[in-house]
């Protein structure tokens, strides 16, 4: 029986696992949006584009599983293509969709009708715009693929209008996903190495993180006994959760990295960062990632391995024995858990205070996922708040994402306790999702590291051009952003001091409600760790 391309599409996603889609509506893409009535996909309407994005990204990366998001065209399109980049850099599989003008108007100045396939290029790993059903349905099937194959990350789909209401058959199904594995001769040589030096050290990137990548972290540790350290934020080496970790980095002598990029997040490998003289042994599933990689640091590269990143890691840790210098694991573990710092007023609640605050609360829940924005007090957060799953603004260093974040992986895992950290400027970009979670029952706590500033930049400011020289960064000591998600149909709350937020915390988690505390807090600069 004849299929309209949008019922075409809603069957491919619904065969792929695919029940929810994050979507803000338009005129082009309402095809699909009657098709899921019928096809049971739910979809969690957003109020801009790009959070529907920042929400398939969420969920993504809680699940390991792909994501969709969709969005109408031509300008709706453009709102959405800055997110796409961050869930590039974390690795996610997310399948965006966006409405198209109709092939047959090509060239005629359809209404948004634009080369799609040109903006997004280079932000996904591939983009399509299929001419009819029976193409959309092989688009839809290679973007699966690839966006699980290999190094996970974005693909692209442009919808066409008259390609969505025209019928068509459905073909079976044409792609597979191929798994690259570590040959054993590999691993044993990875191994070898490691045992021969005398401070190696494993770097892995955001898709084998603490939360995706927990089974295959644990084995590396376990079987080697020597430092295994995720890179996943913008800050890498000096990521606030590794503590003084990067002054122990000269010493390293091998790095072995299993699908990490080797770029400014490592300090391009080179001196002062690492010493000159060290050694790097890369798995990587891209063979254009480790033709980067040679190109970057050139004969410290002494091995470069393609291979998946789950199975490499696995395979290594199969064949890995207790490294003889116990020394080394013992100086980097205590340098990474140093959260020494200089002390700030006791009279005030600063951005310590609540970094302290919020990480009593976080242990005391059975199953939370913490969401961290970028900014001052979303390094004291990450500093001092560890938890198994986290979302950081990731190694695009975009800000503003937290509230999306935050529902995204609500969905992925409504039974956990979701806490997004941000601070009151970035909270401005996507406040209005307190709306999405209100209607879509989406029950979580947003904290507002209030400090009335663009903090990072005030911080910029008075170090590069002088403490008289701070310009344009405030922001309004009046603004009320517990008020505002009480508007929302949100439960909001102003804490002015470390008591008041513990009590306001305990009543949004008991409230079930999606809430809000407004942290009136005194902002200080990122923590910068003492030696201990």
């Amino acid at each position: 029986m004849a299929q309209t391309g949008a019922q075409l599409l809603v069957q491919r996603l619904k065969e792929a696992g695919v029940d929810t889609l994050f979507s803000l509506s338009g005129n082009q893409i309402m095809p699909v949006y009657d098709a899921c009535i019928d096809g049971g996909i739910h979809i969690i309407h957003v109020r801009h584009e790009s959070a529907a994005v920042f929400m398939a990204d969420a969920y993504a990366q809680v699940t390991g599983k792909l994501a969709v998001a969709m969005v109408t065209a031509g300008p709706g399109f453009g709102n959405a293509v800055s997110p796409v980049f961050s869930a590039l850099m974390n690795e996610s599989p997310v399948l965006f969709l966006s409405g198209d003008s109709p092939v047959a108007l090509d060239g005629m100045g359809a209404f948004q009708e634009m080369d799609q396939q040109s903006m997004i290029a280079p932000v996904v790993k591939s983009t399509a715009r299929p001419k009819s059903p029976t193409e959309l349905c092989h688009a839809f099937d290679a973007a699966l693929v690839t966006s699980l194959s290999g190094r996970m990350g974005p693909t692209h789909i442009s919808l066409a209008f008259d390609v969505l209401n025209q019928e068509g058959d459905n073909p079976s199904k044409s792609q597979t996903i191929a798994v690259k594995d570590l040959s054993t001769a590999d691993a044993m040589h990875v191994a070898d190495a490691i045992a021969n030096a005398d401070k190696p050290i494993i770097f892995t990137g955001p898709m084998l993180n603490e939360g995706r990548g927990k089974e295959e972290l644990a084995a590396l540790r376990d079987a080697f006994q020597i430092p295994v350290i995720n890179l996943e934020s913008p800050r890498g080496l000096r990521d606030p959760s590794l503590g003084t970790f990067v002054k122990l980095m000269k010493e390293a002598d091998l790095v072995v990295s299993i699908g990490k990029e080797l770029n400014f997040t490592t300090g391009f490998m080179k001196s002062p960062t690492l010493s000159e003289d060290v050694k790097v042994i890369a798995i990587d599933p891209d063979p254009s990632m480790l033709k980067k990689t040679r190109e970057r640091i050139g004969p410290k590269l002494t091995t470069a391995i393609e291979a998946d990143m789950r199975p490499a890691a696995l395979a290594l840790a199969a064949v890995g024995k207790t490294h003889n210098n116990t020394a080394w694991l013992a100086a980097v573990t205590k340098a990474a858990t140093n959260r020494k710092v200089a002390p700030l007023p006791n009279n005030e609640f600063h951005s310590n205070k609540l970094a302290l605050a919020v990480k009593a609360k976080l242990e005391s829940l059975d199953n939370p996922i913490l969401v961290c924005d970028g900014g001052e007090i979303g390094q004291w957060i990450q500093g001092f708040c560890p938890t198994t799953v986290r979302i950081t603004n990731g190694m695009s260093g975009a800000i503003g994402g937290a509230i999306p974040y935050a529902l995204g992986a609500k969905v992925a895992k409504p039974d956990a306790t979701v806490v997004a950290l941000m601070g009151d400027g970035t909270a401005g970009f996507h406040f209005p999702e307190l709306d999405t979670a209100a209607r879509a029952n989406l029950a979580f706590v947003a904290i507002v590291g209030n400090d009335d500033k663009w903090n990072a930049e005030v911080e910029i400011q008075k170090r590069d051009y002088g403490p008289n020289r701070v310009f344009a960064c405030e922001l309004s000591e009046e603004a009320r952003y517990d008020l505002g998600a009480s508007a929302f149909g949100c439960q909001g709350a102003l804490a002015n001091s470390a008591e008041e937020f513990s009590a306001a915390f305990d009543e949004a988690v008991t409230s079930n409600k999606p809430s809000l505390i407004n942290a009136r807090i005194s902002g200080y600069a990122a923590p910068v760790y003492l030696d201990d």
